[in-house]
């Protein structure tokens, strides 16, 4: 026989693994005017404060300025306050300082970070709540980092934080995962350049693809995190460039170019001097800040050009990587010019750094509980129109519909989707409710007859006893 707590833990647990998010789904935005600059916006607290952060690979951290700041600079929105400092502040004794592997001072749990360019931020551990929407109304408790110093160009930057993806076990992604917030410890990054992409953390999205197209690459882990990949060698029209110095790869989302030591680089620009000519692709010039560009003289020659720059492969000992034009160009023309650049350049670092540019058009999948990160190729879904002023168009179904009227459109049946959900688990609750209660009503039936079978019993015992009594003649 069920008992009536046993019922009340049952109905607790699976209104647990109903309320259970398996997928969130965040968008990217992209800042205007400048680019690939790249981001995602939580909210705070019971006001719901937007925060918007720089998504790092690189880093675990996740963390912007609080009303503590002391030397924070002024970025999107208003720095979140810290409404109850004493319940929400980590102290040094909690055990979620030593999780976090938190410094201790002032009996506070405090954190530092360091970045390149001697940059770094530091700060205070808090218990704060969080949602993904505006207009959520369930908020989770989390520990995330209350900034409360910043230096150098962090101090500039426009977003509000940094949200520390990297496979350390205390970046956000684990901590969603170990607070049971989302149902797989992945997430994966879909970035289209001039436009806006998602962040999906739990599940692999399948809006735009489905789990049998996926490319896997494993990748190791070495002291720093980061995720590591192994390149075999590059292929441009059918030459293959072997990375003799067997390089390690990294995916760095808080870099924008594609960054290959000089060796490799000074090979592939090569090839493209060899077959690049000036009337097929543009003419090649070196600049400062991108390595090469090319030089047009409208945006229409822009347009039709680009189309014919190399497509690079770069061959994973899994899956060799098909990187197009499309995908890695950068666009940085002004009102009276016209120029294109190679979204890569070279570096004296002994790494290949794999930048956004790298990740244009592919949902890039990190699966960091089996160590491999997967590609799904997008693009075999996009019209990959190089028109500034157009939107990116989606195949579907034969539709004309813009990349933004499609998350429109998704939105709506999203909403549409969240309202049949919302039926759907009502309809369930009410119907685990109903036999939870039929349940009881059985069981207290049954106790009922219990009771009555048990009071009879002891009425016959009584009149037993009572003639026992009798017949030794005790009164």
């Amino acid at each position: 026989m069920i008992s009536k707590n046993n019922l009340v833990y049952l109905f607790i647990l699976i209104t647990v693994k109903i309320n259970l998010i398996k997928n969130i789904i965040l968008p990217i935005n992209i800042e205007p005017n400048k680019t690939f600059y790249f981001y995602t916006t939580l909210y705070y607290g019971d006001a719901k404060v937007p925060q918007t952060f720089i998504l790092d690979t690189t880093s675990s951290i996740i963390s912007s300025p609080c009303n503590l700041c002391t030397t924070c600079g002024y970025h999107s929105n208003e720095w979140y306050n810290i409404t109850n400092t004493e319940k929400q502040i980590l102290s040094c004794n909690n055990n979620k300082c030593g999780e976090l592997s938190g410094n201790c001072e002032d009996n506070q749990c405090t954190y530092k970070y360091d970045y390149y360019e001697d940059a770094y931020i530091k700060g205070i551990y808090v218990n704060e709540r969080i949602c993904f929407e505006k207009n959520a109304e369930e908020l989770y408790n989390i520990t995330i980092g209350c900034t409360i110093n910043e230096t150098n160009y962090i101090i500039a930057q426009d977003s509000d934080g940094i949200m520390g993806l990297n496979n350390d076990e205390n970046s956000f992604i684990n901590i969603l995962y170990k607070s049971h917030i989302i149902s797989n410890n992945l997430f994966s990054i879909f970035l289209y350049q001039n436009n806006s992409g998602y962040l999906s953390l739990g599940e692999i999205n399948k809006q735009f693809n489905s789990t049998e197209n996926i490319n896997y690459v494993p990748f190791s882990i070495d002291g720093e995190n980061y995720y590591k990949l192994q390149i075999d060698s590059f292929e441009i029209n059918g030459k293959t460039i072997d990375n003799n110095n067997n390089y390690p790869a990294i995916i760095d989302t808080t870099a924008t170019l594609t960054s290959f030591p000089k060796d490799l680089y000074d090979s592939i620009i090569n090839e493209f001097d060899k077959k690049c000519r000036e009337d097929l692709c543009g003419k090649l010039v070196k600049n400062r800040h991108f390595g090469v560009c090319a030089i047009f003289s409208d945006e229409d020659e822009m347009m039709s050009k680009i189309k014919y720059w190399l497509n690079i492969k770069i061959n994973f000992k899994e899956y060799k990587y098909d990187w197009r034009p499309g995908n890695y160009w950068v666009n940085i023309s002004t009102e009276h010019t016209h120029r294109a650049c190679l979204g890569f350049e070279s570096t004296t670092e002994d790494v290949i750094t794999l930048g956004t540019t790298f990740m244009h058009g592919y949902d890039v999948i990190f699966d960091r509980k089996n160590s491999k990160i997967g590609f799904i190729d997008v693009n075999s879904n996009l019209n990959l129109n190089l028109n500034l002023t157009s939107d990116v168009i989606l195949n579907n179904n034969n539709s004309n519909n813009s990349y933004f009227d499609y998350i429109e459109e998704n939105k709506i049946n999203k909403e549409g989707g969240s309202v049949i959900k919302s039926f759907l688990i009502f309809s369930i609750f009410i119907i685990i409710i109903i036999i939870i209660l039929f349940v009881i009503y059985t069981s207290w039936g049954k106790d009922k007859k219990i009771t009555k079978r048990f009071r009879r019993n002891r009425v016959i015992i009584r009149y037993k006893d009572k003639e026992r009594k009798n017949f030794l003649g005790d009164k």
